[in-house]
């Protein structure tokens, strides 16, 4: 009798989670807003044949995902990233994208592998205000200030 032992988990759970690093509410139309995802597998075991399922309304985005696009096998412990590019319309308005992130081995805690993310577009001027004064001022005396 030949006795086989079996070293993989039948049984595999990989706890994954998605976080949008986007530090910005309000974008200028016209731009192009990048869109950066922190995918992380905390574990215990291997996360594999993972997918990323990104939706967005407002905007147009600059590869299709709404079907899934597939994201590396991520060891447990490990963090990687998915990215977008989305095109902002020249019209006031809203920016809704959500993103999903899932794999082939069972999830303990599903409510952090989705995260929507909400931004305003904004069609207000961009305005910079610069100050130009005398290199060296002498204390009661008068200057110029040029605006």
């Amino acid at each position: 009798m030949v006795a086989t032992l079996f070293t993989g988990s039948l049984h595999a759970s990989a706890d994954l989670n998605i976080k949008n690093t986007l530090s910005v509410s309000t974008v200028k139309a016209g731009s192009i807003l990048p869109v950066f995802y922190e995918l992380r597998n905390t574990g215990p075991d291997k996360a594999v044949n993972n997918v990323v399922t990104f939706t967005v309304s407002g905007a147009t985005a600059d590869k299709d995902c709404t079907a899934g696009c597939p994201v590396i096998d991520i060891p447990a412990g490990a963090t990687t990233s998915f990215q977008e590019y989305l095109t902002v319309p020249s019209v006031a308005g809203t920016i809704t994208m959500t993103a999903s992130f899932s794999g082939a081995v069972s999830d303990p805690n599903l409510a952090d592998n989705t995260q929507t993310t909400t931004v305003t577009v904004s069609t207000d001027p961009d305005v910079y205000i610069s100050a130009n004064l005398p290199d060296q001022l002498e204390l009661g005396q008068p200057f110029e200030l040029s605006i």
